[in-house]
């Protein structure tokens, strides 16, 4: 029976969007962040790294992490794009759906500045690009040290502009699980 305030606050599902995501969006959420995280730790362990061949095994390591990463950040975005997510829930107040929103989007571009940004890095220095040992890619532009320097500094604070994001993304799903108590993280959870 419908409420006869019409102030009241919707409960009833769209039905044009999921009650929570799909297994597929789900296993590409929980498969890019292992990556994201794995390769964040591993650019932290090989940063002050002498450069001998092992340490250049590491970074082509970690440029190809970074090009998966950006393989399924595109199929990604696909399927978001043909599989709505859930609604934010019409009782969140209107700062907490325009901070979800915002958030999500600075997700995006970052994981896709951060892969980008790597590669202008490894093609402007010249840097052999070897993807998982089997591909090699070639450099379509000269060696540039401004180009580099450049696409250093983006690399650089990317990498922390993503570190915060993350966080705050991950406090928030835990202030909704176990202070708001809400269904939002487990949304995101296989069989939640």
């Amino acid at each position: 029976m419908a409420s006869a305030d019409p102030t009241a606050v919707s409960r009833e599902p769209d039905p044009g969007r999921p009650a929570r995501y799909d297994p597929v969006a789900q296993a590409l959420h929980w498969g890019m962040a292992a990556l994201i995280i794995g390769n964040f730790g591993l650019a932290l362990y090989m940063e002050d790294l002498p450069p001998v061949p092992s340490t250049i095994e590491l970074y082509n390591l970690h440029k190809s992490l970074g090009l998966a990463a950006l393989a399924l950040a595109a199929f990604r975005l696909g399927w978001r794009w043909r599989h709505p997510a859930p609604k934010i829930p019409d009782d969140h107040p209107r700062w907490e759906k325009t901070a979800a929103a915002a958030s999500h989007y600075l997700l995006y571009l970052l994981i896709f500045l951060q892969p980008l940004s790597g590669l202008m890095i490894a093609f402007a220095s010249q840097y052999p690009t070897t993807v998982f040992w089997a591909v090699n890619l070639p450099s379509p532009i000269d060696p540039s040290k401004a180009i580099e320097s450049a696409a250093k500094a983006v690399h650089y604070w990317g990498q922390w502009a993503m570190a915060g994001v993350v966080g705050v993304h991950v406090l928030a799903a835990l202030r909704h699980h176990f202070v708001l108590r809400n269904d939002i993280l487990k949304r995101m959870l296989p069989g939640g």
